[in-house]
């Protein structure tokens, strides 16, 4: 007879690729235990045809045995879940039991008495092209009589039903022989649910692997004696250690080579393998699943604070103790850092001065120690638990919940005067001011009150004062009007008379009369230049104008206009910048510009034709002026001592003046709002510089 292998019918099924040989998981077990074993099936089949032929040969009633054997064959293929499908030399199939129905969605009516050809060609995968059918059915026979060589249980296919649907199958041959014909045999086992169930554990197990993987935190799993069996990247990461390096190594061991010994320890080795003791033999103990810190040191000496949960972990072989550690060493900074501000910000509550209370909707919630002495009571805490308001005269009580209102909103508000009722009935003036602060996890009102009773008493008196030296003030200033006033009478009437009497005198006649009266006429002068001089530096302040805006350019030509007899006689050239437009008063300002103008012209150089030039620069809200001169210079010594009254660089015989026109300059300035200051260089000149601030224009 043909060997059926060889021909289009041959009555061997694919039926699909071969699935990827996985390692069956403890969760599928179940399922392979509910079915009879292929190997114990096959081989009761192959008992019962060797008894069949057995009997045969003992001569027993030939139709009896084969009508016995024949139903124990029937009731053990149609018995079993699995599929049952055998078929004759020419690949016809002979039975085709009710697992086969199940598994391929044919029923037996379809199936029996067909060609394993025309059964395999309704369930070749869609991939593959229908005329394969014979070569696919001859690699799938190949592949069998190799797992049967080799003593592998079966090979895997995938089949497709002829309703659409994919099964996976185990599937395995056999072969017997009666009275000299070959018959064929496979028996099929469906997997599909099996391996459906392996690949979704095998995508959770990927999954948690990712995840132990991808998570920052460290997960460490240790066998049943403690050693150490998973050491994932996070672990490194904050040990600093490598998983090759510690895999297999008992933990305690790890655990003692990185603890510091101020968390563990002298002797943390056994500190731990103590611990570990009690974790390994009690699957109960209180240890599992509670919080510890811990603190560790990596191999390059960094410290870090960690935070670990120990727990267990039942398998079908015992058990395994899992750990996770998280790296809190930023949380502990971080927490230590607002302890360290917490200690900070305490003590100078405690320690300060001013009396601060804490308050909830009026409700005092805290008060320091110095509201002691503030509220003269006997400890802080009589305090606490009172309405702020019981200790606020009514007068005050608007003001005060309308800044309250304020903090509460987050404004910044000013500081507030008001009062305080003490513990013995006394009013106390404060000043206070607020901020909204969390406390205890809600808004409250933080108050600063500070005693005022000294200064409010201070400026009592500093207004005491103030009104007394204002009153002196007016005096000295009435005393030098009518002083200057008199004196400048008196210093005319010497003067007049002096020069009447030089116009008497005959020239040559009584020559000393004429010197002695030319010296009185020269000492009246002069005393009268000074009174004036006097009387308009006192008059700076006391007969002030309003600052208004005032055109510079204007005033530094009234006071080329009032000097223009000495510019005339000396030559002198003056020069100008284009001057802004200030707040100043015009009097006082062509005052200062004539002072200056004149004093370049007058301390001139032998020879030299005065050159003046005024110039102006805006520098951070300021107008920089400057009057800079060609004459005689200064020395450094001078710069300061020639604003001061009275204080003079020349002789009189040699420069005639007062000695005030600088320090009048100065007055002004200072009373406009701005400084002046000198810069020279002796035989090259002078710059007299001065600021105002700027004004409109």
């Amino acid at each position: 007879m043909p060997d059926p292998r060889k021909t289009p019918g041959n009555g061997r099924t694919e039926i699909g690729n071969r699935g990827p040989q996985h390692p069956v998981p403890p969760g599928v077990e179940r399922i392979i235990r509910e079915h009879n074993d292929l190997d114990a099936e096959i081989e009761a089949l192959k008992n019962e045809i060797v008894d069949l032929k057995k009997r045969v040969e003992d001569h027993h009633p030939i139709e009896a045995s084969q009508n016995e054997s024949e139903e124990k064959f029937r009731t053990l293929i149609q018995s079993t879940h699995d599929g049952i499908v055998v078929n004759d030399d020419q690949g016809v199939i002979l039975e085709w039991n009710t697992g086969m129905e199940q598994v391929f969605g044919i029923p037996a009516g379809e199936a029996l008495g067909r060609t394993l050809f025309e059964i395999a060609s309704r369930c070749i995968p869609e991939e593959r092209d229908a005329v394969e059918v014979e070569g696919w059915i001859r690699s799938v026979i190949g592949e069998m009589d190799a797992a049967a060589v080799s003593r592998k249980p079966h090979i895997e296919l995938s089949v497709r039903r002829p309703d659409g649907g994919y099964r996976v199958i185990e599937a395995r041959n056999f072969r017997f022989t009666i009275r000299g014909r070959v018959f064929y045999g496979a028996v099929i086992r469906d997997i599909t649910e099996r391996r459906q169930i392996e690949e979704t554990l095998v995508a959770n197990e990927e999954e948690l692997q990712n995840l132990i993987d991808s998570t920052t935190d460290g997960i460490i799993i240790t066998d049943q004696e403690g050693r150490i069996t998973r050491w994932n990247r996070g672990a490194e990461l904050i040990t600093g250690l490598a998983a090759r390096d510690v895999t297999g190594v008992p933990v305690w061991e790890i655990q003692a080579m990185n603890v510091t010994h101020a968390w563990a320890g002298s002797d943390p080795l056994t500190h731990y393998r103590t611990i570990w003791d009690r974790l390994l033999c009690n699957g109960t103990d209180q240890l599992f699943d509670r919080l510890f810190d811990g603190q560790i040191r990596t191999p390059e000496g960094a410290i870090r604070y960690v935070q670990q949960r120990v727990f267990r972990i039942s398998t079908r072989q015992g058990f395994r103790i899992g750990a996770i550690i998280r790296d809190i060493t930023e949380r502990k900074r971080t927490e230590d850092a607002i302890q360290e501000s917490e200690a900070k910000y305490r003590t100078l509550v405690e320690m300060s001065p001013d009396a601060i209370i804490i308050h909830r909707q009026g409700t005092i919630l805290y008060a320091n120690p110095a509201i002691v002495r503030l509220m003269r009571v006997a400890n802080p805490e009589d305090l606490v638990g009172r309405d702020a308001m019981d200790l606020i005269p009514p007068d005050y009580h608007a003001v005060v919940h309308q800044r309250t209102n304020d903090d509460l909103e987050g404004k910044i508000t000013p500081a507030t005067e008001f009062q305080v009722i003490r513990a013995d009935g006394t009013l106390a003036p404060v000043e206070g001011r607020g901020r909204r602060i969390p406390y205890n996890g809600n808004p409250a009102i933080l108050v600063v009150i500070r005693d005022i009773t000294d200064r409010k008493a201070a400026e009592l008196q500093v207004q005491e004062y103030a009104g007394s030296l204002k009153q002196s003030v007016e005096d000295l200033e009435l005393f030098a009007n009518i002083a200057t006033h008199d004196l400048q009478e008196t210093i005319r009437g010497i003067v007049t008379y002096a020069q009447l009497l030089l116009h008497q005198c005959r020239e040559g006649e009584s020559p000393l009369t004429e010197k002695y009266v030319k010296i009185i006429e020269n000492a009246g002068l002069r005393m009268n230049m000074l009174v004036s001089d006097l009387r308009k530096y006192s008059h700076v302040r006391s007969h002030a104008k309003p600052l208004v805006p005032v055109d510079l350019g204007t005033i530094l030509s009234h006071a080329r206009y009032n000097l223009q007899l000495v510019i005339t006689e000396t030559g002198a050239s003056i020069g100008s910048d284009e001057l802004p437009v200030v707040l100043a008063d015009a009097t006082q300002m062509t005052q200062v510009f004539q002072n200056l103008l004149e004093n370049a012209i007058k301390f001139r150089r032998a020879g030299v034709v005065p050159d003046i030039h005024v110039s102006v620069a805006s520098r951070e809200g300021m107008w920089e002026f400057a009057v800079r001169d060609n004459g005689i210079g200064i020395p450094p010594a001078y710069y300061q001592k020639i604003f001061i009254l009275f204080e003079r660089l020349h002789p009189r015989d040699a420069y005639p003046g007062t000695g005030l026109g600088l320090a009048i300059c100065k007055r002004i300035i200072e009373r406009h709002g701005g400084r002046i200051w000198v810069e020279s260089e002796m035989g090259r000149g002078s710059t007299f510089s001065f600021t105002l601030p700027a004004g409109p224009g």
